[in-house]
């Protein structure tokens, strides 16, 4: 049995809010024109994107209908989080969709304005006492993390600086079953993300 945990003030503090662009190449020549398909690398991260949901997910619908407006279609190719990034920035897709705004993904990156926003929090079994209020409270705890995402500034820098304990794996659904299994104690997710994935992948 999971809940979330999480303050009014936590994301404000901690730079755990999460808004999510479309993210286009900066060698694009040109806006796209009517008639035209853009093609858009993207993950399994439902319910924002998704190749086995109506219309590929909430976020998708989002990105599919604004460009509808100027008559330009949408081409989805669904892969890795990381390999997703990659393509975009190598030029053989041109866009990616969605992902934390970083100084680091600016140098290779264009973004559009906001997609969506939403709050990023702690998962943790029932059984495991858990309350914080900023970073320093989180070092006695194993916390799982996701490859290749971001989870704000602050949590990076005390990841990279091992003040806190993260393990990262390749796919949230990992986390989830090392989370039951008791191998981490946190694991910091979306919240719309994590309860779709426990109503749809757990008892």
């Amino acid at each position: 049995m999971i809940r979330t945990d999480c303050s009014v003030r936590q994301p404000a503090r901690l730079g755990i809010t999460v808004r999510a662009f479309l993210v286009l190449l900066l060698l694009v020549s040109g806006p796209a024109l009517a008639g035209e398909t853009i093609r858009i690398s993207t993950t399994e991260w439902p319910p924002f994107t998704s190749e086995k949901m109506e219309n590929r997910g909430m976020v998708s619908d989002i990105i599919t209908r604004a460009f509808a407006f100027r008559g330009i279609r949408v081409s989805y190719t669904f892969l890795p989080w990381k390999r997703a990034m990659n393509l975009a920035a190598n030029g053989r897709l041109d866009a990616v969709s969605v992902m934390a705004r970083t100084p680091e993904r600016e140098k290779k990156f264009r973004f559009s304005q906001i997609v969506f926003t939403g709050s990023r929090v702690f998962f943790h079994l029932k059984s495991r006492g858990f309350d914080w209020h900023g970073l320093d409270d989180l070092q006695p705890f194993t916390i799982g993390g996701t490859l290749a995402y971001v989870y704000g500034e602050g949590f990076q820098k005390a990841e990279k600086r091992r003040t806190i304990k993260v393990q990262r794996v390749p796919s949230d659904l990992q986390n989830f079953h090392k989370l039951l299994a008791g191998h981490i104690d946190l694991f910091p997710i979306t919240r719309e993300a994590g309860l779709y994935l426990l109503n749809s992948r757990f008892t």
